[in-house]
């Protein structure tokens, strides 16, 4: 049996905080054997020096695609769950072809504009600032996807 892909969006930028995702793989030791990994849309060195580092100290694949890479398919391809932290909207993640492709999307949000405010982005809120909580968030969805 296959295991499940979770996708994270790769940004770090005003808007993409894909190095707090990075940093939420160091809690995620439970249930990380039981799922495939992969960052998209990768455009900062910095996040791929962090991957490295991660694969490295955790002794974990992890998949890195750069923004530029070629694909005839979508990086969603397969995936379970597409995760990620934004700052103030997540205008700029995969939400569309996410829902399209009947991806999960789990998305946190940093101090949400108001088009993106919900009891969810409220709910949540603690998870956009602590990797630990997201991670375990991260971890719940998989055990119930799984």
């Amino acid at each position: 049996m296959r295991k499940p892909l979770i996708v994270f969006d790769g940004q770090e930028n005003l808007f993409g905080r894909a190095l707090f995702c990075v940093s939420s793989l160091y809690f995620a030791e439970p249930w990380f054997p039981l799922v495939t990994v992969r960052f998209i849309d990768i455009e900062n060195p910095d996040v791929l020096t962090a991957l490295a580092a991660a694969r490295w100290d955790l002794g974990i694949g992890i998949e890195a695609w750069e923004r530029s890479r070629s694909c005839l398919t979508s990086p969603l391809a397969g995936a379970t769950v597409y995760a990620g932290v934004a700052y103030r909207s997540a205008a700029g993640m995969r939400l569309d072809e996410a829902r399209a492709g009947g991806v999960a999307p789990v998305v946190m949000l940093q101090h949400p504009d108001a088009e993106w405010l919900s009891a969810s982005a409220l709910l949540h809120a603690e998870m956009a600032f602590d990797p630990r909580r997201f991670a375990d968030h991260l971890g719940a969805m998989v055990k119930m996807l799984s």
